[in-house]
């Protein structure tokens, strides 16, 4: 896997991660994220797991919070793997 570690929309990341982590309590807590080869984000967890959010939703969401909805917060939770 090819990525390239970045700190574009950290803290909207971060954020994402603490609200999915309601739909899926395995989640550990932000570390790092990448680029991965689809232009979208991999995030290294403090769990040795990690979740894929894609770059438009850190985007819109570091601009305008409220366009979260439970569907984006749900394929986050959904997107974990061991790292």
């Amino acid at each position: 896997m090819n990525m390239t570690e970045t700190s574009e929309y950290q803290s909207a990341i971060s954020n994402l991660i603490n609200k999915a982590r309601n739909y899926n309590p395995n989640l550990g807590f932000y570390e790092k994220h990448y680029i991965n080869e689809n232009f979208d984000f991999s995030v290294k967890l403090s769990n040795n797991y990690g979740v894929k959010i894609s770059r438009i939703l850190a985007q819109d969401y570091s601009v305008m919070p409220s366009i979260l909805t439970e569907e984006d917060l749900e394929k986050i939770a959904n997107s974990a793997w061991r790292f």
